[in-house]
């Protein structure tokens, strides 16, 4: 019998030593801000004094870095200091043992990206990690909510659950040596992300990259977002020149967090009419509310009349209030319906049905479905689409398909905060742009058809360029 998960009873000392057999090497330089956590002597270990401001000295490089029962302010000053610090090692690693709660936790992930780093949170002993930067949308760290900063955390286990324990953690960074190789650098007019949100100016020039480059002798190909080869249907290159973290020269310790970002043409989805759904909406909670009411209110219409219809009705106190209201004596015949049940019962279905079927039935009349066969641009070309571009840089790369030229310089929009493509996409169904899987992710997901769950506009299947 082949027992899948194995669990024992780590203390949080063990499972920490369990993770550094796992992800480490006894050469590796640690330092521990607390006496608490007991690392097998295997290692070589420096210990500072929580309780002191932290700092390291200067010429230590840690290979690995863990904090003891850190809280949200101990863990902000650590990073804070660590940026300043000029023995930052990039491809250090940090455990932070914590003893806060999930939501306190996500809130930090939320304000500052971590990369190389896990949590283990002392009462449940889980280990979160940050997600890949690949793995998240940069639209979602734009959200003050909650839900979305949650997505940025991976469980990676538990600590007591050895076969967990067994992964290698530690995923949201990539060494690289950059050395001996030629670098394709590519060089666009502005960011195209960056994690540095407090800096004012989080980009780099470029002749500060190309001046690092010259004095590491590290031979580089600089091609400017604008110029480069576009009869290719991908382009890969190193990295983006323009988006770097915190200084130069970290970028060449590590890869840059910028992963493929495909461009695609985006457009309204095909409206998939289910014909049985809209007929079998009579059914729906809201009709059964109006059909109830339309049959109460006749059932108390029939039940006053006939009771006014009896014969020992038509003496006495009734016929006394007919001639006060009425000036005359009304007679009534027994066993007929009167005309007022039937008017009212027709109000009642003409209401019921106006509600339910004057909106449906108006989007089965009036639904546009031309652009099914919509598969590529010749499609879109074909279909006699508007083109919408929200990067110039996008534009630039559509008119070099030199047979559609002329087409994009006759329809062409520029998306901008006035007109935003997606919404027109959406609601005119016969505009295409193009946008990058990452800043379309978050739209796909908020945007859904009400009945089938289906996002509201879709994507080619042949993605237009990709960079990384």
């Amino acid at each position: 019998m082949k027992i899948s998960h194995l669990m024992v009873n780590f203390t949080v000392t063990q499972c920490v030593n369990f993770i550094l057999n796992k992800n480490t090497s006894p050469t590796d330089f640690i330092i521990v801000t607390s006496n608490s956590i007991d690392i097998l002597p295997n290692w070589p270990v420096a210990r500072l004094e929580k309780r002191k401001p932290f700092s390291i000295p200067l010429g230590l490089k840690p290979d690995i870095l863990i904090f003891d029962n850190a809280t949200m302010h101990e863990i902000k000053n650590v990073f804070n200091t660590l940026i300043t610090w000029q023995g930052y090692n990039a491809s250090a690693k940090y455990i932070f043992i914590v003893d806060v709660l999930y939501g306190t936790l996500i809130d930090f992930v939320a304000s500052k990206y971590l990369v190389n780093t896990i949590f283990i949170t002392i009462i449940t002993r889980k280990i979160f990690t940050i997600a890949p930067y690949e793995e998240y949308d940069v639209e979602e760290v734009q959200y003050n909510n909650s839900k979305h900063y949650s997505k940025l955390l991976i469980r990676l286990g538990s600590c007591d659950d050895q076969t967990s324990l067994q992964q290698h953690f530690f995923p949201s960074k990539k060494n690289r040596n950059w050395m001996n190789q030629t670098i394709t650098l590519v060089y666009v007019s502005r960011d195209l992300y960056s994690l540095c949100d407090e800096c004012k100016n989080p980009g780099i020039s470029i002749e500060i990259i190309t001046s690092i480059l010259k004095h590491l002798n590290i031979p580089y190909i600089l091609l400017r977002g604008f110029f480069f080869n576009f009869e290719k249907l991908i382009e890969r290159f190193d990295f983006i020149a323009t988006a770097l973290i915190l200084s130069p020269t970290k970028m060449f310790e590590y890869t840059t967090p910028y992963t493929d970002d495909v461009v695609y043409f985006y457009l309204a989805r095909p409206a998939q009419i289910d014909r049985w759904r809209y007929i079998l909406l009579v059914f729906s909670p809201s009709a059964w509310m109006y059909f109830s009411l339309s049959l109460l209110a006749a059932v108390s219409v029939f039940m006053v009349m006939k009771f006014l219809n009896e014969r020992i009705r038509n003496i006495g106190i009734i016929q006394f209030i007919f001639i006060i209201f009425l000036g005359r004596i009304k007679r009534y015949r027994t066993k007929v319906v009167s005309l007022e049940i039937l008017v009212f019962c027709m109000v009642f279905l003409s209401v019921m049905l106006n509600y339910l079927f004057c909106s449906k039935l108006t989007y089965l009349l009036n639904g546009i479905t031309f652009e099914k066969g919509v598969e590529s641009f010749e499609d879109v070309a074909k279909q006699g689409f508007t083109i919408g571009v929200s990067d110039l840089r996008y534009m630039d790369w559509v008119k070099r398909m030199s047979e559609f030229r002329h087409y994009t310089d006759e329809n062409f929009v520029l998306c901008t905060k006035d007109f935003l493509c997606d919404f027109a996409a959406k609601r005119n169904r016969n505009l295409a742009f193009l946008a990058s899987r990452r800043s379309m992710s978050g739209f796909q997901r908020e945007y859904k058809d009400q009945y089938t769950g289906i996002p509201h506009l879709k994507f080619l299947k042949r993605p237009f360029t990709m960079v990384q």
